[in-house]
């Protein structure tokens, strides 16, 4: 099954979210529903702490790839060494 060109940009994009994350310590998480079953489920994205074992934002699955990378980003910025310290 050959990708569309718009499956191959949000694949990269989807790619580009997680390593965001990973490089601010945390996890981007997809929500899987194909339909909207709950009403706490977007079918967005979160982005979770690990360690702490909570979700940061996007609690209702509701941020997009582009609102993740940015968050995470921010995070970065905001102290570069946060991570580390984990």
């Amino acid at each position: 099954m050959k990708l569309t060109e718009m499956d191959t940009k949000t694949k990269s994009l989807e790619s580009r979210a997680r390593q965001a994350a990973r490089r601010a310590g945390l996890r981007a998480e997809k929500s899987r529903t194909r339909k909207h079953f709950h009403s706490n489920d977007h079918g967005g994205w979160a982005v979770i702490d690990d360690e702490h074992q909570h979700i940061l934002v996007g609690e209702d699955y509701d941020m997009t790839a582009e609102e993740v990378i940015a968050f995470c980003e921010q995070k970065m910025k905001e102290n570069p060494h946060w991570y580390c310290a984990r």
